[in-house]
């Protein structure tokens, strides 16, 4: 079943963007100084939809994630708002490139949200990042990926590394996650452009994002690295493409 959220605002570039995120950034401190895990969840969420309304983005989710302790979830990547999206509906922490770090103001909270950070330019840190994630997943924490390493056009979904996948074996399920946007790679945050940027590109705009989850993959402690980014990989192709085709004039479908 498809759940929509309620359609963004219609935007007026920078000024109103800046006016909607300082109405999303409000939520922080009452966030930072709740003692309350539900009252803190409940903030989080509210973060999350009001920055998404901001940038314009609104969400249609088809299915839903797997509940319960252990969880590792693959996804395609496509733009910075795909993290946006996903947060409040997973509850997990996520994998992210050391340099959100530095992102101004959004680095220390993505930091607070309890991410894990990796430099994939420091191959001899690789056990340690592993490990990293493990210990989350061992704990019975829920861990969010983009395997890709870096977000693509939405023309294709890129070759997934797999170094980070060895942590997969200490999860008790993972499920892929296959993303889409409506109007494809003119939304998505592309290679190195800067987070200003975007959002400065972003504000004028509306698009829908289709979050679709995806069966979970076989007991991943039986599979290795390679083969199991192989099987997430492929239920994300084909789940993309089969959206693709349906999208069609049924004219114009595949036979």
């Amino acid at each position: 079943m498809a759940v929509d959220v309620a359609p963004p605002r219609t935007l007026g570039g920078l000024p109103a963007l800046a006016g909607h995120l300082a109405h999303a950034f409000a939520l922080v401190p009452p966030w930072s100084l709740s003692r309350s895990t539900r009252r803190r969840r409940d903030l989080e969420r509210r973060f999350f939809a009001r920055t998404l309304r901001a940038v314009g983005v609104e969400l249609e989710v088809v299915g839903a994630p797997v509940q319960g302790p252990g969880v590792m979830f693959l996804a395609n990547h496509l733009s910075f708002t795909d993290v946006l999206a996903l947060a409040p509906l997973l509850d997990a922490s996520f994998v992210a490139k050391a340099d959100v770090r530095r992102w101004p103001g959004m680095g220390r909270l993505v930091e607070a949200f309890g991410t894990v950070f990796v430099d994939r330019d420091r191959p001899a840190d690789a056990a340690a990042q592993v490990e990293a994630v493990a210990a989350r997943l061992r704990g019975g924490g829920r861990v969010a990926l983009f395997p890709e390493g870096t977000t693509s056009r939405g023309d294709g979904v890129l070759p997934f590394r797999t170094a980070l996948l060895a942590a997969a074996r200490h999860a008790r399920v993972v499920q892929p996650i296959a993303l889409a946007y409506s109007d494809g790679a003119r939304r998505a945050y592309v290679g190195e452009e800067s987070l200003v940027a975007n959002l400065a590109r972003l504000a004028p705009h509306r698009a829908r994002l289709s979050i679709e989850f995806l069966p979970p993959l076989p007991d991943p402690r039986r599979s290795d690295r390679k083969h199991l980014a192989a099987e997430a990989r492929e239920a994300i192709v084909r789940a993309l493409s089969d959206r693709a085709d349906a999208a069609r004039p049924w004219s114009q479908q595949k036979a």
